[in-house]
């Protein structure tokens, strides 16, 4: 997560040109990289430049790629992600 918003803050300064930068991350030796990704999440969530939304477990479409799932809920996902099956009849 905090990888996928150091690139969303990294893309915005390219595409919107912001004088003062979004992040001022100090990385220590002794600091262990969860520390500071959850100190960077936070920091954004605190500044709502992001938000957090649940997801129920009926709509988590990465269970195509995490789960062992029956044909009706593959069929659900892929439909979901716009993905259709090309050796399917006409």
């Amino acid at each position: 997560m905090a990888n996928v918003i150091l690139e969303l803050v990294w893309l915005t300064e390219i595409y919107f040109s912001q004088s003062v930068p979004y992040i001022n991350v100090v990385f220590h030796e002794r600091t262990k990289h969860i520390e500071v990704d959850c100190h960077i999440v936070h920091k954004k969530l605190k500044e709502k430049i992001i938000v957090v939304k649940h997801i129920s477990p009926g709509h988590q479409l990465a269970d195509l790629l995490t789960k062992p799932l029956g044909r009706t809920r593959v069929d659900f996902i892929c439909n979901k992600l716009g993905m259709y099956n090309i050796y399917a009849p006409a």
